[in-house]
């Protein structure tokens, strides 16, 4: 199997993605590489929350989070089922 050339070519092929951005950026982009079921770990602490649109975690049925840092949660959601 060769190598995805772009982001379209990845699309549904990662398990997870473990995010370290601290600056706000796009989220869409990754959670179209998520397979179903893949999990996005955000461990980044942007300054302004980032904005997700929920529809691609309920489609994917993809599970997205982050981590608690200094008191303030930055991002917290699932599309998880169980």
């Amino acid at each position: 199997m060769s190598m995805p050339t772009t982001l379209q070519d990845a699309r549904n092929s990662m398990d997870g993605i473990i995010d370290t951005v601290s600056a706000a950026h796009p989220v869409v982009p990754l959670l179209n590489l998520l397979k179903s079921h893949g999990k996005l770990i955000m461990v980044g602490a942007p300054a302004t929350p980032l904005e997700v649109p929920v529809f691609p975690l309920i489609a994917g049925n993809r599970i997205a989070f982050s981590l608690e840092l200094n008191d303030r949660t930055y991002y917290a959601t699932s599309s998880d089922n169980a």
